[in-house]
Parts: structure tokens; sequence; C-alpha cells
């Protein structure tokens, strides 16, 4: 999912080329199970910014006192997006044979406050490539994509609560060659807040977390769909875990609704 190389010239300033992954939200850079505490990944950062988003791609990051900052130059997205069923995703290219026509942007600053909070923003902008449709030259339009997110962490002890708000567009989504979207310009949203206390702080090599999250997210549909999760997460050790949890889904056409036990165990080697 990534493979880099870093010349490191000083704290302020450093290249990386190779395949990277996008400097977006909370789980796109630590995606690895042991790294978050439900089942699955939080919905927000799978549809609006799909992880795991990795490109091609070449750029500069540093840190600077309490900044800290990335910006790349990666593959575009192609324009094979299904915005209804899955948002984002289906406009990965993954870096595996990837057009590279057109470009797209992408940059994350965070800003270390107190020692506690952390708060923080990244943006992406690119064209689309084609998917084998031929539907920019049939058309004569391409795929402007833009995804913009914050987000806000603040740990005090065993506690952690987490924020994060995404938008993205799609403009001439009508022309969509996969799955046409109903408006010319698509624009999806979504947010959630998590928190959770870690009931064995004290142990230095185990951790017992329950937690909530609350999501809320629309596809460009017009149908807003709502998330409530609580759940449990242990790590016996740092590079295992097993998690619970139980999620409510529900959306104001009702098309979305579900009730679902989760349960998974993960690893990281």
């Amino acid at each position: 999912e990534f493979a880099q190389i870093d010349g490191h010239y000083s704290d302020a300033f450093n290249i990386r080329a190779g395949h990277i992954l996008l400097p977006m939200g909370f789980m796109n850079e630590t995606h690895e199970p042991t790294t978050f505490w439900s089942a699955k990944r939080p919905l927000v950062e799978r549809y609006i910014i799909p992880s795991t988003w990795h490109e091609n791609g070449a750029g500069v990051f540093g840190t600077a006192g309490n900044l800290s900052w990335q910006a790349y130059l990666v593959n575009g997205t192609d324009d094979g997006f299904d915005l209804a069923k899955d948002g984002l995703r289906g406009g990965r290219q993954g870096g595996e044979k990837a057009a590279a026509e057109k470009m797209g942007v992408t940059a994350r600053l965070d800003y270390q406050a107190t020692t506690n909070l952390m708060v923080g923003a990244s943006m992406y902008s690119g064209g689309t490539n084609n998917k084998g449709t031929g539907s920019i030259e049939a058309t004569g339009l391409d795929h402007k994509v833009q995804v913009v997110e914050a987000h806000v962490q603040y740990d005090s002890g065993p506690f952690r609560l987490r924020a994060l708000i995404a938008e993205a567009s799609i403009s001439n989504a009508n022309q969509l060659p996969t799955a046409p979207h109903p408006d010319e310009t698509a624009e999806l949203n979504g947010w959630y807040v998590e928190a959770g206390y870690d009931l064995m702080s004290s142990n230095e090599t185990q951790s017992l977390t329950p937690f909530v999250r609350k999501e809320q997210y629309d596809l460009g549909e017009g149908d807003t769909v709502n998330v409530n999760v609580v759940g449990l997460a242990y790590n016996p050790q740092m590079n295992v875990t097993y998690k619970f949890d139980l999620q409510q889904i529900t959306s104001e056409t009702g098309s979305a609704d579900s009730d679902n036990m989760e349960f998974t165990i993960g690893w990281t080697f």
C-alpha cells in the first residue's frame, strides 16, 4: 500500500517519492487494525475519504515547531465512480498501471496546539483519467474531483476524543460512464465524533477501550445516513487486537437501514 524513498535534509524540508498514502484524515496513513477501535473504519473515511487511498507520486514534507506539513503531486483518479454505492472508492487507481494524463495534488497541515490538542486539515484536487470507456473523448468533459477535510484530536491520559468533517465534489457527474449522477455536480459530505477510554491505561502492554462513535454522511443522493457505534477494543499486546461493536445505520429513505453486530481480530507484523 506504500513504498517510498525519503530524502531527509532537515526537520523543516524533506522530499518523498514512490507509492504514497495520501495524507488525509485519521485513517488513511495509519489504517492498520491496531490503530483504531471499531471492527471497521468509520464510514466517512471509507466513502468520502476513500481509505485506503494510495497512488504514485512525489512531494515534500517537514515539521517546524508545532506545525507539520505534507504536499504531493500524484496520479489522478479514474472516472469509474459509483457514488450511490461506495462514494469515491471507485475512482482510486492504486498505482498499478495507473493512468496519469490527469494529475492530482494533495496537501496536509497539522498543528499541535497544546500537549493534548491537535488540529489539522487536508485537501485533494485533481482531474480524472479514462476507465477504458472513452468517456472523455465521447463527451469532451473532464471530471474535477475535490476533497477537503478538517480534523481535531484531544488526548488526556486514557481518554481520547476525535472529530472529523469532510466534503467532496465531482464536476460533470451526470456524465460519469459507470453510474451517472442525477446532478451535474455531485456533492458528498460527512462527519463523525468518536470518544473512548482505556480502562487498562496503567498497563504498558495491554489496553481495554470501550468507545462510542456518531457518524453522518450523504453520498450526493440527498439521503442522509446516520451511524451509531458502541463497542469494545482489547489489545492483549501492542500488535494484536480483538474488537467487538454494535452498529446501527438509519437513513431518511430507509434504503441503508441495518443493525449489525461486528467482531474482528487484527494484528500487525
